[in-house]
């Protein structure tokens, strides 16, 4: 607005459609009703252009609310920029230990993140995983950790499914958390004992042959495991 708008802000306010907020340049709406009513007037593409002025004024301003960014990017139909601001407002959740918050914005971040490769699915999936451990839903962090695995590299992959079967175990999904247990040790060459007398033998047996191989050992040269993997080809 141009000009003097005192006396527009003085007819507001008798009309009790605005109130001060805090000081006398700022106001607010009377009631969120108002807001609403004014809100639903809007033609869609007004809606999207406030909203990105809206969340370009907060950057320039220096209010870096990650979760005020994040509904305004969404509210302007900008899924990049709020994917990336949903995944600022979880790792601040998170290291605030909210981690129910944290845990929503992870799984906004994904379901926003449709350009994500495996690594950026894999590293959002592990966080969430561990968000759900920490708010104490073992069977949904289990489930996150196995959807990191599909998109993880062999070794963080055996790490992710670990963690899954430990929060199967922890949450009482005893059957399903042993059926990851028995894919993760046979993907390592291992085999689950089917009972704790065979847990004990097998127990000494591992313990007996680390006895008589030792500790020590000797680095390969870079030159022994091309040869080692051209020989396995």
């Amino acid at each position: 607005l141009g000009g003097d708008v005192r006396a527009l802000v003085s007819a507001l306010r008798v009309a009790h459609m605005i109130r001060p907020s805090g000081t006398a340049e700022r106001i607010e709406l009377y009631h969120d009703r108002i807001r609403e009513t004014l809100a639903e007037r809007l033609d869609p593409g007004d809606v999207r252009r406030i909203h990105l002025q809206l969340a370009d004024t907060l950057r320039a301003s220096g209010d870096d609310d990650p979760e005020a960014l994040f509904e305004h990017y969404v509210g302007a139909g900008d899924r990049e920029n709020a994917g990336r601001q949903a995944v600022r407002a979880a790792n601040r959740a998170a290291s605030a230990l909210a981690f129910d918050r944290a845990a929503r914005f992870f799984r906004l971040a994904l379901e926003l993140g449709g350009a994500l490769d495996r690594t950026e699915r894999c590293q959002l999936n592990t966080s969430l995983g561990a968000a759900l451990a920490n708010a104490g839903r073992p069977a949904e962090a289990a489930a996150a950790f196995l959807d990191a695995a599909r998109d993880a590299a062999p070794t963080a992959a055996l790490d992710c499914r670990r963690r899954a079967a430990e929060q199967l175990l922890i949450g009482g999904h005893n059957d399903r958390g042993l059926e990851v247990m028995r894919e993760l040790l046979q993907a390592v060459g291992q085999r689950m004992p089917r009972g704790p007398r065979r847990a004990l033998f097998w127990l000494l047996v591992e313990r007996a042959r680390l006895r008589m191989r030792g500790l020590e050992w000797t680095e390969s040269r870079d030159e022994d495991r091309r040869e080692a993997d051209l020989l396995s080809t």
